[in-house]
């Protein structure tokens, strides 16, 4: 079939290219619509839709379709949940942007979408549709997800994907050490925990981000009816909360001047953790623990507002900082006796590695992980000293602080 598939390929594109070179209404590849936009919640729901379908593609041999020959008419049915995934099929190209780095099995069907020679000819509106030679819409949707497979044995991409899980091994032993050695150096210290995001709609037009296509031949091959009053009802979602790009912008101006107007906020901020995530319905946010010299500040109150005051100041007010120490589930977390951060005891023992479990879990759940990257190398999770230990003043001589560094995220 695939054979076919790449002959047919070739002939449309042999027969038609110096024609539609000539049309305004074609292009071929990227390509962004001024009048179309991401919508609130449309970007985190598709994301997880791709996510959900490449776990099935990739750890099952489920097909979607079984198709029938009946006479002159095909029989289809769904032979399984993947058939579910039709219909989205070609709006998870929507989510490719070109140069970031994706998470091999993201990496993996944008790649598959570009080669397959038929899929992108679909019109993903009826799987019982034919395209020319009598091949309908299930069965080219069936042979793409065995060409998935197929590039997944020939790329490792399983292997890939365990490696890429592993980071979190890392960045468990090096979260854990950070937290015993910053404890190791003062004797008290105020544990601040946050979570730093974005507001959902967008508060003005440079805020928005436009929502672009991968097409093959006519523009309008993939047109798909619109709900036009839903369309109107939907506002613009905020661009910081699907742009990881943005957002590690963001966090690194949040750091880059702790001597500047605002240098209060880190006078007696000794360290930090934070790592950015990605929430189960889609937005970004991070993740963050902050710390503050126990013998200089006391109010966790206090030092939360200042943050919140300056988080909103560096996104213009596009951000917003959730305070986690008066979250309904600190008193579930309480309970289960997992509840760590706060005021912090540098000698107690069993409150550091307490402290140090909890900073564990808190940011490295795999169900949170960013799948996308501005680069190959760019850093999630970031953990800094901001000052050397004092030379004087009240508590037990520690010594001297390493210098700031990052973890390998």
């Amino acid at each position: 079939m695939s054979d076919f598939f790449e002959k047919k390929k070739l002939d449309i594109l042999d027969q038609t290219f110096q024609q539609l070179a000539q049309q305004e209404s074609v292009c071929f590849g990227h390509r962004t619509k001024k009048d179309r936009i991401w919508k609130t919640g449309d970007y985190g729901w598709l994301f997880k839709r791709l996510v959900k379908f490449m776990d099935t593609v990739l750890y099952s041999k489920l097909i979607p379709f079984n198709v029938e020959q009946r006479g002159k008419r095909k029989k289809v049915t769904e032979a399984s949940h993947l058939a579910s995934f039709y219909r989205q099929c070609h709006q998870f190209m929507d989510l490719y942007w070109k140069g970031q780095a994706y998470s091999p099995d993201l990496e993996l069907f944008f790649e598959c979408f570009r080669k397959h020679p038929a899929i992108g000819y679909c019109l993903f509106q009826g799987s019982r549709w034919n395209l020319e030679e009598g091949l309908c819409e299930a069965e080219v949707f069936n042979d793409f997800v065995a060409f998935l497979r197929r590039e997944a044995i020939s790329g490792s991409v399983k292997k890939k994907m365990a490696d890429w899980k592993a980071v979190l091994k890392d960045e468990k032993k090096s979260i854990r050490k950070y937290v015993i050695d910053l404890a190791r150096t003062y004797s008290k210290m105020l544990a601040v925990r946050v979570d730093m995001g974005y507001l959902t709609v967008a508060p003005n037009e440079e805020a928005t981000c436009s929502r672009t296509a991968w097409e093959i031949g006519d523009a309008s091959a993939w047109s798909v009816p619109m709900d036009v009053a839903r369309e109107r009802a939907m506002q613009a979602e905020n661009r910081a909360r699907i742009d990881v790009e943005i957002a590690l912008r963001d966090r690194a101006r949040f750091f880059s001047n702790p001597y500047g107007v605002d240098k209060d906020l880190f006078e007696h901020m000794i360290g930090y953790i934070v790592k950015l995530e990605r929430s189960d319905d889609g937005p970004y946010h991070f993740h963050c623990i902050f710390f503050f010299d126990g013998q200089k500040v006391k109010s966790i109150k206090y030092w939360t507002k200042r943050i919140e005051r300056y988080w909103k100041k560096i996104t213009q007010d596009r951000g917003y900082v959730h305070n986690c120490h008066i979250d309904p589930k600190k008193n579930e977390l309480k309970k289960q006796g997992r509840w760590a951060v706060g005021h912090i005891n540098g000698s107690n023992r069993r409150q550091v590695r307490k402290l140090a479990r909890y900073a564990v879990w808190y940011f490295t759940k795999d169900g949170q992980r960013v799948r996308v990257k501005p680069k190959v190398k760019s850093r999630l999770l970031t953990m800094g000293l901001l000052r050397k230990k004092r030379l004087g003043g009240p508590g037990r001589p520690r010594k001297a602080m390493k210098r700031p560094h990052s973890s390998l995220a």
